[in-house]
């Protein structure tokens, strides 16, 4: 299954009817994808906005700095999946193991960006992530 997802993110796409639409694929779960085409997925939104935001910054060969927010990467104190609430029906819902695979994941982005001259830190109030250096938000922006 894996090679022919691979194979199938790998074809041409087709032109799409709007002009200024970019359409970029899925390749790789874990790391980064350099190749602008691509996005490395990590499973989850936040992982993915992070090689897009590489690729969008033009950071892949330059260094930078990212600053996560959000990322809690565990159930609230009360089971809470989102801060804002269960999907609708149809749509799935991470569980503990979405959570803990993820952040796992995380791992892996980590050291990518770090091999590309790239700084990550975690700002978030709470967050089971612990790869990356943990900063408060405040102390965050005063530096800019």
């Amino acid at each position: 299954m894996a090679a022919r997802l691979r194979a199938l993110n790998e074809e041409p796409e087709p032109p799409l009817p709007w002009p200024d639409v970019t359409m970029l694929r899925f390749r790789a779960a874990r790391g980064l994808d350099d190749d602008p085409r691509f996005l490395a997925t990590g499973g989850n939104s936040g992982y993915l906005a992070n090689n897009l935001a590489v690729h969008l910054a033009g950071m892949v060969d330059h260094g930078g700095r990212i600053v996560l927010l959000g990322f809690d990467m565990q159930l609230g104190p009360a089971g809470e999946r989102h801060f804002h609430g269960d999907h609708s029906p149809g749509l799935r819902n991470p569980d503990a193991q979405d959570l803990a695979r993820w952040a796992d994941c995380f791992g892996s982005l980590q050291d990518a960006l770090l091999a590309r001259g790239i700084v990550a830190v975690n700002c978030s109030r709470v967050s089971a992530l612990t790869c990356f250096p943990r900063v408060r938000i405040e102390d965050e922006v005063a530096s800019w």
